[in-house]
């Protein structure tokens, strides 16, 4: 066991790379590990962590909560600290979004337009939550997972509130809670443990 205070004050005076972001983990656990290696120990007792996307939707008695993280990575870099993962489809149908940013830019932006599209050429009908789902489904499907959009398509229509789980191969299902990207383990254990069928908003 280090001293943590003899670490961390060696720590702040090792000189990091030449970018200029917050999570610096990788810096980080190479500088422990050499420490380490000052200090006698044979092995290495770091592990470059994932940084990755969490976005999480739970369907209440009377619409649609969903969330997501606001940094954007790249590895274990961060490159953008206020990423939106929100995405807007329609007034009431919003998708979260993990994967390659420009493609769930790109596959959001278009759905968007379709369902735009659809209400016009339907004397204003509003479009629903399935429709929006099935399409992303029909076009994901198509690419076999070589689109990196995962998706979790919620909102509000005439029919009720909705939360639907769509995956890059092109896979959905309809969920009453849901989470996806590289945090999305600790989020369902959360969800499974706190969710209740036809909760309030609070």
């Amino acid at each position: 066991m280090y001293p943590t205070v003899k670490l961390s004050q060696q720590l702040l005076n090792t000189p990091l790379g030449g970018y200029g972001f917050d999570n610096s983990a990788m810096e980080r656990n190479l500088a422990f590990n050499e420490l380490a290696l000052k200090n006698g120990d044979k092995e290495c007792k770091t592990n470059i962590t994932s940084t990755g996307t969490t976005i999480v939707a739970s369907v209440f008695k009377d619409g649609v909560i969903v969330g997501a993280d606001a940094r954007s990575t790249m590895g274990n870099l961060v490159s953008v600290k206020n990423a939106i993962k929100l995405h807007r489809i329609t007034d009431l149908i919003y998708a979260a979004g993990a994967g390659c940013k420009s493609d769930l830019e790109k596959v959001t932006a278009m759905m968007e337009t379709e369902m735009e599209l659809f209400e016009l050429n339907n004397e204003g009908k509003k479009a629903r939550v399935m429709m929006a789902g099935r399409r992303l489904r029909q076009y994901l499907f198509q690419y076999q997972g070589h689109v990196s959009a995962y998706l979790l398509v919620c909102g509000v229509d005439a029919t009720g509130a909705y939360l639907f789980e769509v995956s890059a191969s092109g896979g959905g299902f309809l969920k009453p809670f849901s989470a996806d990207g590289s945090g999305c383990l600790c989020a369902i254990a959360e969800l499974e443990n706190g969710f209740k069928p036809d909760m309030t908003e609070e």
